[in-house]
């Protein structure tokens, strides 16, 4: 199976049980809410960070953490403890890191066999190299400590697979 059929989209309900665990053990408390599919809040390109990893294999796809400069600030000096301002290279290493643990989480929930990439840190408002035939399958709304992120799931299709 080269594609994700309906019954091997992870739910989105899943994702965000994944996020809240995930951010429990590295951050404390998050609040997760399911947003319509597709619907990301738009970053200023200049202030935004994102991480994904590409999932391949029997699933293919990706899982984009984004969120502003600011915010990656505080994960990157909560996560390493760090006081202060954190350097550009530990933010990159923070927002990749927790991209890798929750898109690695979310490969444990597809078929196998089925791999993930290294993260990919960007600063850009491009959440992503997602390709023109991707489509989405969830997107959350993340709020820590006042801080919103978005973490964006997203599959691609097969030839022939609508």
């Amino acid at each position: 199976m080269t594609s994700a059929s309906a019954e091997t989209v992870p739910a989105a309900e899943d994702v965000a049980g994944i996020a809240e665990a995930v951010w429990q053990s590295y951050l404390g408390e998050i609040h997760v809410g399911i947003v319509e599919s597709g619907v990301l809040q738009p970053r200023p390109e200049d202030d935004t960070i994102a991480a994904y990893v590409l999932v391949g294999g029997a699933w293919q796809g990706g899982v984009v953490l984004a969120c502003e400069h600011t915010t990656a600030q505080r994960l990157a000096s909560a996560m390493f403890g760090i006081p202060g301002p954190v350097a550009e290279s530990d933010l990159g290493d923070a927002v990749g890191e927790l991209a890798n643990v929750l898109g690695g989480n979310v490969k444990s929930l597809l078929p196998q066999p089925s791999a993930i990439s290294l993260p990919v840190v960007t600063a850009s408002s491009v959440y992503g190299p997602e390709p023109p035939d991707a489509r989405d399958v969830c997107t959350l709304d993340l709020l820590w400590q006042g801080e919103s992120l978005s973490l964006l799931v997203w599959t691609q299709d097969g030839p022939g697979e609508d």
